[in-house]
């Protein structure tokens, strides 16, 4: 039995709830002659928060006829409200579907060289060329960084931190990046070898 052919005792303070297969042919009346998935979405839209309305009135419905005893069928609610969520998802599902599609048009296909569109401002440019260099200057065979030096050394980069103090290992602070020297460390690592 559903929730709106439950037995009210006034019912003129509280108006039936509306059939969800009734406002489903109703959605797909009114998207029918909708194409734009834009406007398909606004509409799907405006029924999830007219399912919220009614979700509300059912949840009021249902505290006031339980507070009064008056309930026929307490099932009655849970299944409507089930119907209600399942219906709901669906048309969250359709909603997204549509608006991903009004999103992501077909993309042009590449051309090459093709020009942008906009220059890029001269800080972006000297913030690129900047980052180029210094990964030039981190990727040279004989320079290392701590967790380079802990892989060539074998250990953990925890442990170089630790200890490359310690241990003396030499290496150059460039602003507050340490860098070692391969040659170095390897005259190092012959230095303690020999110890």
């Amino acid at each position: 039995m559903p929730v709106s052919k439950l037995r009210l005792p006034r019912k003129d303070l509280i108006p039936p709830l509306p059939d969800i297969a009734e406002l489903a042919r109703q959605l797909q009346a009114r998207l029918e002659g909708l194409q734009d998935p834009t406007l398909r979405a606004e509409e799907i839209g405006i029924t999830l928060g007219e399912l919220d309305r009614i979700k509300l009135h059912a949840d009021t419905l249902y505290r006031r006829l339980s507070s009064e005893g008056a309930l026929d069928e307490p099932d009655a609610y849970w299944k409507y409200t089930e119907e209600l969520d399942r219906f709901r998802l669906e048309l969250l599902t359709v909603r997204d579907r549509a608006l991903l599609a009004a999103r992501s048009p077909e993309p042009d296909p590449p051309t090459p060289n093709r020009q942008r569109q906009t220059p890029l401002p001269a800080f972006v440019i000297e913030k690129d060329e900047r980052q180029a260099r210094n990964r030039e200057r981190t990727d040279l065979p004989d320079t290392m960084n701590m967790a380079q030096l802990a892989a060539y050394l074998g250990v953990s980069t925890q442990w170089a931190y630790q200890n490359y103090k310690r241990l003396a290992i030499p290496y150059a602070v460039i602003g507050c990046l340490r860098r070692f020297r391969k040659d170095k460390v390897d005259a190092w690592w012959e230095a303690q070898s020999r110890q």
